[in-house]
């Protein structure tokens, strides 16, 4: 279904994301949780999880330089702004990176995502599109009450 596109470094990766856009409000179902007084809308279950087999063929292995490692240690919302053009998947590289916090991406040796991850990212969204549309219906419903 997806086929990797190869990538010669870091600076490859950048280059292309410098003009893509995503939110990562698209990338998770929403529920709600209610207070006394309000009902907050919490992203809270990823629409990728499921996909995971493909993700995974558009990962690669990269070795930061010196100089990168010090960028983008502890600071994987600026990475993501760096080569996808948008801060809203540094919790996908996170998690590809089997870390929780920004304070664990401290190695020199990392995976990413191709230039690949938008256009996976654009399909999943079509395949998943009436169950999204669903969630969010039910979600403003919800609200409405």
């Amino acid at each position: 279904m997806f086929e990797p596109t190869r990538i010669s470094n870091l600076q490859d990766l950048i280059e292309y994301g410098k003009n893509l856009n995503i939110s990562h409000g698209k990338l998770h179902y929403q529920s709600t949780f209610d207070t006394s007084d309000s009902t907050i809308i919490l992203n809270h279950i990823s629409i990728l999880d499921k996909y995971n087999d493909y993700l995974k063929k558009i990962i690669v292995n990269v070795t930061l330089t010196d100089d990168e490692y010090f960028k983008y240690r502890f600071q994987p919302k600026r990475l993501s702004y760096d080569i996808y053009g948008t801060t809203e998947l540094w919790s996908l590289i996170l998690k590809i990176n089997n870390m929780v916090s920004a304070i664990q991406f401290t190695e020199l040796k990392i995976k990413l995502f191709t230039q690949d991850i938008f256009d996976v990212i654009n399909e999943i969204l079509i395949l998943e599109d009436s169950e999204i549309k669903a969630n969010r219906q039910f979600v403003h419903q919800k609200i409405k009450k």
